[in-house]
């Protein structure tokens, strides 16, 4: 008899995704943007996705994040297939379990930095919102910046307003797009811990859209968009 020790089987994926495509109509024709994109993201993980401007990783990103629909394929998160919620249902997911980091920050103008950070907890109703998302601001180095309003803030400023904002819920998933696009690499890497942070001590997956090699680098794993398909980097 064999004393060797089965060997455990492998955790299902956070996320994953089979067989995505997206295509948009044009007045001349469709363009097809997602070629039958494959991927799976584990909790723990930092993934990287790389390539040139317009091969559709903004676009996955979307996708994976519910914001858009595939024009075919399939989105499960813990199993649970995404598409198959209704609006509602996706908008309480996103809420509940995804952090967004968006290239033009999306912060909302009349609603002051220290608002803008809290506002997934406000719109949870959950206590001690504002102390949680004071406490992220000031480690993004805005705490003298609470009460200023999108408009008053440089754009690095207001990238890091929407970093506080994707991380004060503690979700399951970050999707971050081009998250330090307007900071210099110092922040930039305060802002990288940050997100690796939640990863290893939350047990979250972060999906990175970046063309800075030098974020790239750090995750766990990279990959890259050709032709509207995903496969690892070279």
């Amino acid at each position: 008899m064999s004393d060797a020790v089965p060997s455990a089987a492998p955790a299902a994926p956070l996320l994953s995704a089979r067989g995505i495509t997206r295509a948009f109509s044009l007045k001349d024709g469709a363009v097809s943007v997602l070629n039958g994109v494959d991927v799976d993201v584990h909790r723990g993980e930092l993934v990287a996705i790389v390539g040139a401007s317009g091969t559709g990783k903004s676009t996955l990103l979307s996708i994976l994040g519910t914001l858009d629909e595939p024009s075919a394929g399939t989105v499960t998160f813990e199993g649970r297939d995404l598409f198959g919620l209704d609006a509602g249902g996706r908008a309480r997911f996103r809420n509940r379990r995804l952090g967004f980091v968006f290239q033009f920050n999306q912060l909302l103008p009349e609603f002051s930095a220290l608002e803008n950070a809290a506002m997934p907890l406000l719109l949870r109703r959950e206590a001690g919102a504002h102390d949680k998302a004071r406490a992220l601001l000031a480690r993004v180095g805005l705490a003298h910046r609470l009460d200023h309003r999108p408009a008053e803030l440089s754009g690095g400023e207001q990238q890091r307003v929407a970093i506080a904002r994707a991380l004060v819920g503690r979700p399951d998933l970050i999707l971050a797009d081009e998250p330090t696009g307007n900071l210099d690499q110092h922040t930039g890497d305060r802002v990288f811990d940050l997100l690796a942070e939640l990863a290893r001590d939350q047990g979250a997956a972060v999906l990175i859209v970046t063309h800075n090699d030098h974020l790239a680098a750090r995750c766990g794993r990279i990959l890259r968009m050709v032709d509207g398909l995903l496969g690892a980097a070279a």
